[in-house]
């Protein structure tokens, strides 16, 4: 599997270390999505002490993403 990751780094021409990036900001995004989700199943208009943080949390990450994503060749996925 790591010889799999770094077989396709040298063939985008990226260096050994982005594959865990890359695979860092994919989990990310994933852990969003799932957050995401999660907020869903709250009560409409709860404002519980879990749901806030939660929010809070997810705009913190999605601005890190979208931060990673413009300062770096990272494409969509």
């Amino acid at each position: 599997m790591v010889q799999d990751k770094q077989s396709r780094s040298e063939a985008n021409g990226h260096s050994g270390y982005l594959p865990d990036t890359y695979a860092k900001i994919y989990e990310m995004k994933d852990q969003l999505i799932m957050a995401r989700a999660y907020l869903q199943f709250s009560p409409p208009n709860s404002n519980s002490h879990i749901v806030r943080e939660l929010r809070l949390r997810i705009k913190e990450i999605e601005r890190i993403v979208a931060q990673v994503n413009k300062d770096s060749d990272f494409s969509r996925g």
